[in-house]
């Protein structure tokens, strides 16, 4: 259980790591789109904050207890919102609300009892362990950075 916590806590260290480095981008390079009708950076790192502060709030609270996971928000109406976070608000701004979201799921991750990482639960009718929910979220993270490290070599 020990090497999946550690994968989990290092992939958070190097995402806020590395959210750092996109304090150097240009404006233009921030708020306009990776691709046609794609999200800017701005958008995209805007996004993954209240998902921060929905695992933070509802979902790891629930691994140690085996009450019922509450039901995810309206994705689309998150993602949208934060969206528009993204877009009207300074670079800096969005960065360091990003970099305080994840620098306090990374505490509670690294709070995680060590015999939790192997608990199942249910999300609807999906059964999946703490650590498959957590390297399912990675994933995500992994997908995003590499849309915009692509997006910034093509530029």
């Amino acid at each position: 259980m020990m090497v999946q916590k550690d994968e989990v806590v290092k992939h958070h260290v190097n995402m806020i790591a590395w959210s750092q480095t996109l304090n150097n981008l240009s404006s233009n390079q921030w708020f306009s789109p990776i691709k046609e009708n794609k999200w800017s950076i701005a958008e995209i790192i805007s996004h993954l904050i209240p998902w921060d502060e929905f695992v933070l709030e509802y979902r790891i609270p629930y691994f140690s207890s085996n009450d019922s996971l509450p039901n995810s928000p309206d994705r689309d109406a998150v993602n949208e919102r934060a969206a528009l976070e993204g877009r009207s608000a300074e670079k800096s701004v969005t960065i360091n609300r990003f970099i305080a979201s994840r620098t306090k799921l990374l505490e509670c991750i690294e709070n995680i009892s060590s015999d939790l990482w192997d608990k199942t639960f249910r999300i609807g009718e999906t059964e999946l362990t703490v650590y498959q929910y957590f390297k399912g979220l990675t994933e995500h993270d992994t997908h995003h950075k590499k849309q915009i490290q692509d997006s910034l070599t093509k530029h």
